[in-house]
């Protein structure tokens, strides 16, 4: 079966979470990155990790509950809004140099909140846009794109950027959050409950 089948709202959908994964990729290593540019207390440089990856054990059962009696494409466009903003907060005391780790870790938190909305709603709307016989390949799609700009695209080109200036990685973060949520405001339907 082509993936050409699985039709512009699909590729619309896929469009918005690799943009937004590419986001997370960037900041898995960029924040920790500067962290270590900001202080040599490792126990700073580890909170920031933890203050990424709290919101996945804090929220995840209350997201459910919210993603299961909400529209979810409404809820990731606020979620990448949000995440958009503070990084774009975060970038402008990165470039002023006033940034500090409190400023870091509630920029971790926001991008990890919204993750948690993010990458729990946008799966669900899959079976809303294709076949049911077309499932499996749309979702190892969406699973594949995931993992390959979350873990092995993203993190080596935070990298490259934040050598170049540790703003830059969070920038391009903050714009795919919100190339993202412009492409799921373009997606037609509804994806409530």
């Amino acid at each position: 079966m082509s993936s050409r089948k699985l039709g512009s709202r699909f590729w619309t959908l896929w469009s918005a979470a690799t943009a937004t994964n590419l986001g997370d990729g960037l900041g898995l290593v960029a924040f920790p990155l500067l962290a270590v540019n900001l202080t040599d207390d490792a126990r700073l440089v580890a909170l920031v990790s933890v203050a990424r990856f709290l919101p996945f054990v804090l929220l995840g059962l209350p997201a459910g509950v919210l993603l299961d009696r909400s529209d979810r494409r409404r809820l990731a466009v606020i979620a990448q809004l949000v995440r958009a903003a503070s990084i774009f907060g975060l970038s402008a005391v990165i470039l002023t140099d006033r940034v500090g780790m409190g400023v870091l870790l509630f920029s971790a938190l926001m991008v990890g909140a919204g993750e948690v909305l993010t990458d729990g709603g946008l799966p669900a709307i899959v079976r809303t846009l294709v076949r049911t016989d077309q499932l499996e390949l749309a979702n190892s799609r969406l699973a594949t794109t995931q993992i390959v700009s979350n873990n092995f695209v993203g993190p080596p080109l935070g990298a490259l950027l934040f050598q170049l200036d540790p703003a830059i990685p969070f920038l391009v973060t903050a714009v795919m959050f919100v190339v993202g949520a412009g492409l799921l405001r373009r997606l037609p339907g509804t994806f409530a409950p």
